[in-house]
């Protein structure tokens, strides 16, 4: 019989840019599968919660999440934990140390292990082994005498053999109070092939599917359980089949549950009647990626491939329907030029959107764009990844324009947009249409994160 372990989950602290006061969904389905062995566990987001509250001693093993952006403070809070605790173990996870693993296990003399793609069998196989520098375990790597070692992750076949995601272990009582226990996933990874792509998307592949019965029953159960009557699905897209929308929605309203919700769409899968089928289940928002307004830019810069007169259209039909949408945008693509950055401003305004939102391209280790400025030489020289910012920072100086450029014209939206009555958000990165009544600050942040997988 295997041992029980003592487990702690931790999703870092961030002061800028991507700060997600939500509870971290990929922490959570770890730490109902964790549980699901018999493991204690406990989870924090040190975003709202306070490290100093931690007792690490009593702890065998520590998973932190790792984003680019958070290797200054990994490193920083890896020393406390050890400092506390020199016997615990700590593990990466996430899409840094899936895409940079040596990297990953070099931030810090602290860090014990990395995993690479999907944690819940990877992590639980590693506490479980009696030998965890065996090898021998799929998706984990560690250093030995100088070399790497480890074995290629595998990704999990059948999604709905995972047991709910435990969101309450993160209720330490500073979460967001209108309604913290929300996010929710119907899919792992994308089909699609964006140059843009978050490297979380493109580690967690194939593509696949929960069954509409395996959402459905999550949702009731933590509707009828907890009261939950808002649900953030943080798939890439929702849905990315007809069919199994089709079937997801009969089964909602079979259910009888009342609840609303918010999602992300490609606005070549979705259609009149998918935005009818979103109203009727309340749908609060739905978000659509647009990135430019340049049908150039969108097929053969950014391998996006969607038609931008349909998307249009897309939009109209949602204010048909009285649907509040969003729509991002980037700039900095390498590959475009200052007019075609225009281009993209031109059309936020002409589409009929309730809200949209201007990031600089960040070319996050993994993807593609990241790979063509390391060829380029586009990127600035004397740049750590933990100074990454996609709200503040250009980091790509191309041969059509450099990174001041780029901020000048970030700037250049607000004093646009604002002049004609848009209203701009604290952060800077979202506009209302005039005549929308600007939200709440904690709406505000959610919509910021949701094109985020968390």
């Amino acid at each position: 019989m295997t041992d029980k372990k003592n487990i702690l989950l931790l999703f870092p602290r961030f002061e800028e840019g991507f700060i997600m006061g939500k509870v971290p969904l990929g922490l959570a389905y770890i730490a109902s599968y964790l549980k699901a062995r018999g493991h204690y566990v406990e989870a924090y987001n040190l975003i709202v919660d306070p490290i100093e509250k931690i007792d690490f001693g009593k702890f065998d093993y520590c998973g932190i999440t790792c984003l680019t952006s958070f290797i200054a403070e990994i490193r920083r809070i890896s020393a406390i934990i050890k400092q506390q605790n020199p016997d615990i173990k700590i593990v990466l996870g996430g899409p840094h140390p899936s895409i940079r693993i040596r990297d990953s296990l070099e931030i810090s003399q602290h860090i014990d292990f990395v995993i690479v793609g999907e944690g819940e069998l990877s992590f639980t196989e590693l506490v479980e082994s009696e030998d965890p520098v065996s090898g021998e375990i799929a998706g984990v790597y560690f250093m030995q005498d100088g070399k790497l070692k480890g074995r290629p992750s595998k990704p999990i076949k059948d999604l709905d053999t995972l047991p709910i995601p435990d969101q309450r272990i993160f209720d330490h009582g500073r979460l967001e109070k209108r309604n913290p226990f929300r996010a929710i996933l119907a899919s792992r990874g994308c089909p699609f092939k964006c140059f843009n792509c978050q490297p979380l998307i493109q580690t967690i592949l194939p593509y696949r599917l929960r069954s509409p019965q395996a959402v459905v029953k999550e949702m009731v159960f933590l509707n009828k359980t907890y009261g939950q009557d808002y649900f953030g699905f943080i798939d890439s897209e929702f849905p990315m089949n007809k069919k199994w929308f089709r079937q997801y929605h009969d089964l909602i309203i079979e259910s009888g549950i009342k609840f609303r919700f918010h999602c992300n769409a490609r606005s070549d899968i979705i259609d009149e009647q998918i935005i009818k089928g979103y109203k009727d289940m309340d749908i609060t928002r739905l978000a659509i990626g647009v990135e430019s307004g340049n049908q150039r830019v969108v097929d053969k810069v950014l391998n996006k491939r969607i038609d931008l007169n349909n998307t249009r259209e897309i939009f109209r039909i949602a204010a048909k329907h009285k649907v509040t949408t969003h729509a991002h945008f980037m700039l900095g693509i390498p590959g475009e030029t200052l007019e075609e950055m225009q281009d993209s401003l031109d059309y936020a305004q002409s589409i009929p959107v309730t809200s949209v939102e201007f990031n600089i391209l960040t070319p996050w280790p993994g993807t593609r764009f990241y790979e063509l400025c390391q060829e380029k030489g586009w990127l600035a020289q004397d740049l750590r990844f933990e100074d990454y910012n996609e709200k503040r920072l250009g980091v790509v100086s191309t041969d059509k324009w450099n990174n001041e450029d780029v901020m000048g014209f970030y700037r250049n939206i607000r004093e646009t947009l604002v002049s004609k009555g848009w209203h701009n958000s604290p952060d800077g990165s979202v506009y209302f249409r005039p005549g929308e009544k600007m939200p709440d600050n904690e709406t505000i942040e959610e919509i910021r994160q949701q094109d985020h997988t968390g």
